[in-house]
């Protein structure tokens, strides 16, 4: 299948994990478009799930092969946010049924991105987050971020609002219709 402009378009479900440190702060990676190397923004930690991958596993496996930091049963809190989201690149579409995990930076835990392919890691902070220049994705994490610091997510996670959020410089996704909203997970995924 392929969008309006002939890019390939492929469907994938994936499990992002919004790391906080000691200090409340959010870890963002700072990737690029594979075909446009100088467009850059910042992504939470995560990614797709293999198959027969469950939610939490999926999310554990990503923090470490894009951090190097381990998380236990205990580090991995809360589903606090599911969204459904195409992704326009310059060379590909990717639509994502997206969860968002909290978790916690085990004690001790140091960053060690050296086995992924991001070109950066680090700790934002509510402010330096609002201030940031570049692209976010999920686009409003900013406004949605200060929520997840409130605490006691207790509950079914937040169903965001279905988004297209093309990477910089890549053609607009604008032809693209957002597709229906995606069923909530079964309890047995999360």
């Amino acid at each position: 299948m392929t969008d309006g402009g002939g890019r390939p378009v492929r469907h994938r479900r994936t499990a992002r994990v919004l790391l906080l440190d000691e200090a409340d702060r959010l870890l963002l990676l700072q990737v690029s478009d594979g075909a446009a190397p100088g467009r850059r923004w910042w992504v939470t930690v995560g990614g797709g799930l293999e198959p027969g991958e469950d939610l939490r596993a999926a999310a554990r496996r990503e923090a470490l092969e894009e951090t190097g930091i381990a998380l236990g049963d205990a580090d991995l809190g809360a589903h606090v946010w599911t969204r459904r989201v195409i992704h326009g690149y310059s060379d590909r579409v990717v639509e994502q049924d997206e969860d968002f995990l909290l978790a916690r930076l085990p004690a001790g835990a140091v960053v060690d991105g050296s086995g992924s392919d991001e070109l950066a890691a680090r700790w934002f902070s509510t402010a330096e987050l609002r201030e940031l220049p570049e692209a976010t994705w999920p686009r409003d994490l900013a406004d949605l971020f200060p929520g997840i610091l409130a605490g006691g997510w207790v509950g079914e996670p937040r169903r965001l609002p279905d988004a297209v959020e093309d990477a910089p410089g890549a053609p607009s996704m604008a032809q693209v219709t957002t597709p229906a909203p995606s069923p909530p997970p079964s309890p047995s995924a999360t």
